[in-house]
């Protein structure tokens, strides 16, 4: 038991000598003073929760903190009785011992610091603060910068430029500018211009180009660094340091001009200034510019995997072909500080051309289940390729077509590039066996046109008979009369197309001339080789004309459809509308004041309307009022006075003095009048009475004529 009381104890003492430590606190600490000679210095120092009876202050000096007996002075301060000028100077009640030095001197040069220590009756705490310096402010005696008037820096190389200021108390302060050299005169002889940051800029810290640092090579030199990387950006480039010092009225400004040393610059141009295309001439151009004048290269040439032209005098002339697209045009030049070099390659625009296809005839037995046809093109831009079968629809995009089943067919292969026509390979895949013939099964003619007819055959072997061609009966088949051989060669003809003289692939076009009604009927062309008979059925049939009278019928007829549904739609709307309105007026109308929903019936005009108050609308003024109305709601003359009369009515009352700005239509209302703050509702039986009256009835004009 007597150990858990000692432990309590300790604890509580514990927690006791924790809160004076916590209370003992400096909150205004010391500041490094600078001042001239004989001016006087104050170091500040204030303590939290002074306690006068517990709490014992010091100043000290170079950790010397002996400075004697304290005498207070008439006028409150605190004298040091060894010290004749060292005074105690603030609220001490609050905690405030300020340190006031009287005529600086440079014995009084030195650091100083507070100190705070708090005794009770069972320990002791002291807290100091921390050193703040006096020093007698001295005018810098030398300032410059170690590049007078210019400093050279080689491309990717760094360069140092110092500020070195000696003898200056305080430090100075130096900031650094950099801007183009042809506005430096311009900005130096007004300093105000420095602040223009459309031609000048301040040295970023954070910019990779510029490092800068501060250190002092001894205790009266002072030296403010900035590092330069060599880069582009400083080309034609002035540096800028602008020193401040409390002594010095108006700011010192050194420059020192960056004079960059770089390789040359080489660059490739060409005339004429176009797009580069084959089959075109142009003429080359290497320029090289460094710090000295342009100057042509010493080496400038054309090179490809055969060739290789070298230039005389700085330009090469060249007759394009779609072969030297990829070349390269390459120029070098050397200076003092190095040698560059630049490669052009040749971007050469030139029409698509097949680099690789496959045979126009493929032939194919019973046992091939599968074909691969390759189709290349040289272009630039490159083409995109299409594989077109039997003119008819694209069935594959790209180089390499794969067929797997139905392989016997005619086939395209298409390559489209921007800026060129588009060019077509042909193949013609065919199976053994009788003729395959492919061609449009229905054609109508016109009156006094020609016909033509047209299909391909595909045969392997090729066909040894045909085309026999004849109209046939369509109900027994038989033959009505052989259009092909014909003795009538001016009206049918044939005209045929072999893809080689074999006649394995052939495109056919029967031409009829002047078709009439005789014409009109099917027709069969017949084929035939070792394997056997093959057949293309065709029909002819005569283009009807435009019916001109029926056609106007129907456009009239569709019209009128038209208008009345469009009609039926905005009688609809505008029913639902009203239906809304009225709705909107009986059950959706806003009730903020006691008087809200005052109904009154017009003699005049036998209709009904409400008054509410509008406290929720927005207020506008009189002359506004008017003219949004007249305006918006195309109110008649007579409106605008009876406006105009309610007005007056309503100024002349102070309850009703807001009725005119209030005056107000909601978009989705029709017979509501809604008035702001309309008192006199309420007070129809006193001597208002008859001017509320009155502005009843006008308020039912007013809704009448909307």
């Amino acid at each position: 038991m007597l150990i858990e009381c000692h432990k309590s104890l300790y604890f509580l003492i514990s927690l006791a000598l924790l809160n004076i430590v916590n209370s003992l606190e400096i909150v205004n600490y010391p500041s490094d003073q600078f001042v001239n000679l004989y001016e006087n210095a104050i170091f500040k120092c204030k303590i939290k929760d002074y306690k006068k009876e517990n709490d014992i202050i010091e100043w000290c000096k170079n950790d010397f903190c002996t400075w004697g007996r304290l005498i207070e002075l008439p006028d409150g301060r605190l004298k040091y009785k060894s010290l004749s000028k060292f005074y105690i100077i603030g609220d001490r009640k609050n905690g405030e011992w300020n340190l006031l030095l009287e005529n600086v001197t440079s014995n009084d040069v030195g650091n100083y610091k507070c100190s705070v220590t708090r005794r009770n009756d069972q320990s002791v705490f002291k807290l100091s603060s921390n050193s703040a310096s006096l020093k007698i402010m001295e005018k810098p005696s030398t300032i410059e910068l170690n590049h007078p008037n210019s400093i050279e820096i080689i491309l990717d190389k760094s360069q140092d430029i110092d500020c070195i200021v000696e003898k200056s108390v305080p430090d100075p302060s130096v900031t650094w500018f950099m801007l183009d050299t042809n506005i430096f005169n311009e900005l130096i002889s007004n300093k105000n211009n420095l602040n223009d940051k459309r031609s000048i800029r301040l040295v970023d810290k954070k910019n990779s180009s510029f490092r800068m640092n501060i250190f002092k090579s001894s205790n009266s030199v002072y030296i403010n660094r900035l590092s330069l990387n060599g880069s582009m950006d400083l080309l034609n480039k002035t540096v800028i340091a602008i020193i401040e010092h409390p002594l010095i009225p108006e700011p010192v400004i050194k420059s020192v001009k960056i004079e960059l040393k770089y390789p040359p610059i080489l660059s490739i141009s060409y005339e004429p200034k176009e797009p580069l295309e084959e089959d075109k001439t142009y003429t080359f151009y290497c320029n090289s510019k460094s710090d000295e004048e342009i100057k042509i290269p010493n080496n400038f040439y054309f090179m490809n995997e055969n060739h290789k032209f070298q230039s005389i005098n700085g330009s090469i002339k060249l007759k394009l072909n779609r072969k030297m697209n990829g070349s390269f045009l390459v120029c070098e030049d050397t200076n003092l500080i190095g040698k560059s070099i630049i490669n052009y390659s040749l971007d050469i625009i030139y029409a698509p051309r097949f680099i690789h296809v496959p045979d126009p005839i493929i032939i194919v037995n019973k046992s091939t289940d599968s074909l691969r046809l390759k189709c290349k093109v040289d272009s630039n831009p490159k083409s995109e390729i299409f594989w077109v079968k039997n003119e008819n629809e694209i069935i594959h995009k790209g180089e390499n077509l794969l067929l797997n089943q139905d392989l016997n067919g005619e086939y395209e292969c298409q390559a489209k590039t921007m800026g060129f026509d588009p060019v077509v390979s042909r193949v013609a895949v065919v199976n053994e066996g009788p003729p395959s013939i492919y061609g449009q099964n229905l054609y109508f003619f016109e009156t006094n046109k020609e016909l033509n007819i047209r299909f391909s055959v595909l045969s392997s072997p090729s066909y040894h008979s045909g085309p026999i061609c004849y109209k046939i009966d369509m109900n027994t088949s038989s033959v009505l009369k052989i259009i092909y051989p014909s003795r009538n060669k001016e009206k049918y003809q044939i005209y045929e197309d072999d893809l080689n003289e074999l006649k394995i692939s052939t495109k056919f076009r029967l031409r009829i001339t002047n078709p009439s009604e005789d014409d009109i009927g099917i027709y069969n062309c017949t084929f035939s080789n070792q394997f056997g008979d093959s057949f293309f059925k065709f029909e002819i049939n005569k283009k009807e004309p435009v019916n001109v009278s029926l056609a106007l019928t129907l456009i009239i007829i569709f019209s009128i459809i038209i208008s009345f549904l469009i009609m039926s739609i905005l009688i609809l709307i505008c029913v639902q509308r009203k239906r809304n309105r009225n709705s909107m007026g009986k059950k959706s109308l806003p009730s903020v004041s006691d008087h809200s929903g005052y109904e009154q019936n017009d003699k005049l005009t036998n209709s009904q309307y409400q008054i509410f108050s509008c406290e929720k609308i927005t207020v506008v003024n009189n002359g506004c009022m008017s003219k949004n109305l007249s305006d918006d709601r195309k109110i008649d003359n007579s409106f605008k006075k009876q406006s105009n009369q309610i007005s007056l009515i309503m100024n002349d009352q102070n309850s009703l003095e807001s009725l005119s700005e209030c005056l107000k239509f909601p978009s989705d209302t029709q017979n509501l009048i809604l008035i702001d703050k309309l008192k006199s509702i309420s007070q129809s039986e006193n001597s208002n009475g008859n001017n509320h009256q009155k502005a009843n009835i006008y308020s039912s004009r007013f809704q009448t004529n909307v």
